[in-house]
């Protein structure tokens, strides 16, 4: 007796989830779970994509498409609507002023002093404090610049800050300050 009602629960189990209405359910719950995201988040059209791979892949599974269908339309039309979408995003986020003063930009202009050597090879970042905040730095001219060095950002590029020095910096100036 067990193993009949065992039986018939797994049946059930598998028709529901062979179902494809029980799959136009998910996908649909799927896309307004992306597409409310993407209206909470300013991602730059990061999630509508996959909100609407979602309900195309629930439209696809109301007209009777099982799962080994529904989830690669899913992920082909997700990849497609969002390498779509890539360059309006791109439009968009130029179309926004790089404003001074907001994220990594209010660095620009503010006074610093070297806490790890810069060297004077390209690529040869040392440590910079501004503030409270330690950032890897370059020079403008690859000047070689001594831990103590005070210094001014010039700009941000990516997670480094170009910096130039306050003060000239001699060759007499390249030991540590005492």
């Amino acid at each position: 007796m067990a193993y009949q009602e065992q039986h018939w629960q797994d049946k059930v189990k598998r028709e529901s989830m062979e179902n494809p209405g029980v799959w136009a359910a998910i996908y649909l719950a799927v896309a307004v779970g992306f597409g409310i995201g993407e209206l909470m988040l300013p991602s730059s059209l990061y999630l509508l994509p996959f909100a609407v791979g979602a309900l195309v892949s629930s439209i696809v599974s109301l007209m009777g498409a099982g799962p080994e269908i529904s989830f690669p339309l899913f992920l082909v039309a997700s990849f497609a609507v969002f390498l779509g979408f890539r360059p309006l995003a791109r439009r968009l986020d130029a179309a926004l002023p790089d404003v001074a003063g907001i994220g990594s930009n209010r660095l620009i202009g503010v006074t610093g002093s070297v806490i790890s050597a810069i060297g004077s090879t390209p690529g040869a970042a040392g440590m910079v404090r501004v503030g409270a905040e330690d950032w890897r730095a370059d020079t403008v001219d690859e000047i070689a610049l001594p831990v103590g060095a005070r210094v001014r950002v010039l700009e941000v590029r990516g997670t480094r800050l170009v910096v130039e020095p306050v003060e000239p910096v001699g060759p007499f100036q390249l030991s540590e300050p005492r």
